[in-house]
Formats: structure tokens, sequence, C-alpha cells
């Protein structure tokens, strides 16, 4: 856990303020390379990727599956009592690094932003 405040972390909003929204969080990586031989080929397995949101209280609300799969996904409701979230993606294994894509999905009706926050 020392290393988990350093992981990216991201804002989520929703624009209805009225009932939970209903989101679908996706967090992918791209396959690892490995030097082989003086060529690049990809790892058979990839890092354990999870996720977790947490609420605006400070208390986690959601988490993705830490599994070694080259996507993870989770749904969760978005409460407008405890907006806005942090969805924060990291590895398993602390101090591991690589590319990754966070994507959020919900309801055409609801609109929902995920917006990167910059360390200071």
């Amino acid at each position: 856990m020392s290393t988990f405040p350093l992981n990216p972390q991201f804002q989520l909003t929703s624009s209805l303020s009225d009932r939970p929204t209903p989101v679908l969080c996706l967090l992918s990586q791209q396959a690892q390379a490995q030097a082989q031989g003086g060529t690049v080929a990809s790892s058979s397995t990839p890092h354990a990727i999870g996720w977790y949101a947490i609420n605006s209280l400070g208390k986690i609300e959601a988490k993705g599956p830490f599994q070694s799969n080259l996507e993870v996904h989770a749904a969760f409701a978005v409460q407008p009592a405890a907006s806005p979230y942090v969805l924060v993606p990291c590895t398993f294994a602390p101090g591991l690094e690589g590319n990754f894509t966070i994507s959020v999905f919900a309801p055409p009706a609801a609109e929902v932003s995920l917006t990167h926050l910059q360390r200071a």
C-alpha cells in the first residue's frame, strides 16, 4: 500500500443528481513485450490488474477484480450523494508500471466524465 498514492487517479462524475448512475468500468492493458534473441515477443502472462472506485467520503465503493488478463471490468452505481468518485487503476504487485486505458460506460441519459487528476 505504500505505492498506492503514486498510482494515476481519475475523477468520475455523473450529470444525474437525483438518482444513481449505473456504470461499467473497464481497465485494459497492453500486452507486455519481452526481448528474446534480439526480437520483441509478447509475454504470455499479463500483469494482474484491477481498479478501485473511492467515493467522496473516502470509502471504497467498488473495485475491478485483480486478474492476470488484458482487461478487467465491473459494474457499480455512482451515488449522487457520494460523488465525485476517484478511480485508481493498479497492479496487484506494487511498483509494476505499464500502459493502460480506463473507460467508463453509462446509459445515454447520464453524462459521465472522467478527468485525469494531476499530482501537485
